[in-house]
């Protein structure tokens, strides 16, 4: 058994001592529970559960979410929480400001289109292949990659530099 990250039977102490620190630790949590307003029933099926793992496993820990949720919610509907905007300092008006979302122009994605067929069109593939090679031969030799990336980069190779480098 560890307690704080330290192990007790490297440290020399016998199984009574160990027991007593199991149970001292158990006791303590029930404790805080406790302090903290938790019954032991909300807490001791969990434990019997064996741990948090099962407890999400047998779907406990979804339906105490979802009865948190439910209980907080209603506290919001009942005015007990409040929240500006929602149940307190409303607008009477229940005017809001307007947001200028930006909207891109229609004919963008057309106009981006073109501008990707004019660099396919105008760029050497022989080059754009030269530098995909070059990044290649670096890689493997463990070179720094900066230089030859910037090389292929300017050869609008941009596109093809994550084809086949993939581990």
């Amino acid at each position: 058994m560890t307690y704080n990250g330290y192990n007790l039977r490297e440290a020399g102490v016998n199984e009574i001592t160990e027991i007593a620190v199991a149970f001292t630790n158990a006791l303590e949590a029930s404790l805080e529970m406790m302090r903290r307003g938790h019954t032991p029933d909300s807490f001791l099926d969990r434990m019997a559960m064996g741990g948090l793992v099962k407890a999400i496993e047998k779907g406990w820990l979804h339906r105490k979410i979802a009865e948190f949720s439910y209980n907080e919610y209603k506290l919001v509907q009942e005015g007990t929480i409040k929240l500006v905007g929602v149940n307190y300092a409303v607008s009477k008006d229940n005017q809001h400001p307007t947001i200028d979302v930006f909207r891109y122009p229609e004919d963008a994605e057309q106009r981006q289109s073109r501008r990707l067929e004019e660099v396919k069109r105008s760029r050497s593939n022989d080059e754009v292949h030269d530098r995909l090679e070059r990044i290649k031969e670096a890689a493997l030799q463990k070179e720094n990659l900066f230089p030859y990336v910037l090389e292929a980069v300017r050869a609008r190779a941009r596109g093809f530099m994550t084809e086949g480098y993939t581990s």
